[in-house]
């Protein structure tokens, strides 16, 4: 198995867990590459809104930043790390 299939496996576990995301995110930045690099920001932005609280909701510039940089990934891998918002939805438990 590769680092980057651990990676992946790891955040597939544990879907809610930032620091397996930027600790991967880092991972991808000393690979170097454009692909990376922006795997690496998609990552990063992603766990940043994430991070936000029901009293602080995402700003409507979040979320077309963040498809912005989902365009320059691939699909597959955005379908094991996108861990989507719910927008709207003043739900909190």
């Amino acid at each position: 198995m590769t680092e980057e299939a651990a990676f992946l496996d790891a955040i597939r576990s544990k879907p809610d867990d930032d620091v397996t995301r930027l600790v991967y995110a880092d991972w991808l930045d000393d690979q170097g590459g454009e692909t990376n690099a922006a795997k690496s920001a998609f990552l990063r932005f992603q766990c940043k809104l994430t991070s936000r609280t029901v009293s602080a909701p995402i700003p409507p510039k979040g979320n077309k930043h963040l498809r912005k940089l989902a365009a320059a990934v691939d699909t597959e891998w955005l379908a094991v790390v996108s861990n989507p918002t719910i927008e709207k939805c003043e739900l909190a438990f």
